[in-house]
């Protein structure tokens, strides 16, 4: 919730997932426009079931705002989900690109770690297969160990966890030592323990989101108690007076 109101992250997500800014503010208010004209919505009907008045018109205004709002902050909730869903991809796909590249390692140890890399490729699935098609590109462009260095940790914090970022290194000590059969049993079991915690991380993300499910249908339900509550309130104070 305090990620939804301050959007402290929200450069991040525009670059992660090469957002159009221009398209993403025009959708925004879209959607504030549409929430807001269901807050007026809400408003009427409460305002002529009710039969409020001055109080109606506010309670209307009230309503409005915070229903465009909602709408407002609802894109952003959409951009966090989306960002949410391809990080689960994407530590899905890592593990399985990963059991690809040491399986053509141990197919041809003698071809090196860029052409292991290479091979793998054609088996990997998006968005992690783009990201090392740039890998690829730029340990190809400068094969310097402080150039390879920088491009597998710019490529472990994409990936975002401490495990990708350990077996990336060992991956920069066989380009830097060279291949051995030691090192590579050790990034297999390494690969298969993360393969694990990954899937268990993305079965509980995907509980968690069905959980959320509801989330829309809750709120409107909120407004109408809410609403429905201010007109008995309302009617009872004014029958009370009138006694």
């Amino acid at each position: 919730m305090k990620e939804i109101i301050t959007e402290s992250k929200r450069e991040y997500y525009f670059t992660r997932l090469y957002i159009d800014v221009e398209l993403f503010k025009r959708q925004r208010l879209t959607y504030m426009a549409i929430f807001g004209a269901l807050g007026v919505l809400i408003s009427l009907l409460l305002t002529i079931v009710g039969g409020l008045g001055i109080l109606g018109i506010l309670l209307g205004l009230f309503l409005t705002i915070f229903m465009g709002y909602i709408g407002y902050k609802w894109k952003y909730k959409e951009l966090m989900d989306l960002a949410k869903l391809q990080d689960a991809k994407v530590g899905l796909i890592f593990p399985e690109f990963l059991q690809v590249y040491i399986g053509m390692l141990e197919v041809n140890p003698t071809g090196g770690v860029l052409n292991a890399m290479k091979m793998s490729i054609p088996y990997i699935k998006n968005p992690v297969k783009s990201r090392v098609i740039r890998l690829v590109y730029a340990i190809s462009a400068d094969g310097s160990t402080h150039n390879v260095r920088l491009a597998l940790q710019e490529f472990g914090q994409y990936v975002g966890s401490i495990d990708a970022i350990r077996i990336l290194d060992m991956i920069y000590m066989m380009y830097v030592d060279g291949i051995d059969n030691r090192t590579l049993d050790m990034a297999s079991e390494r690969i298969e323990e993360l393969n694990r915690n990954s899937i268990n991380v993305y079965v509980e993300k995907k509980k968690k989101a069905l959980n959320l499910r509801g989330v829309p249908a809750l709120i409107i339900g909120v407004v109408f108690v809410f609403g429905f509550v201010g007109i008995l309130a309302v009617q009872y104070l004014q029958g009370a007076l009138a006694i």
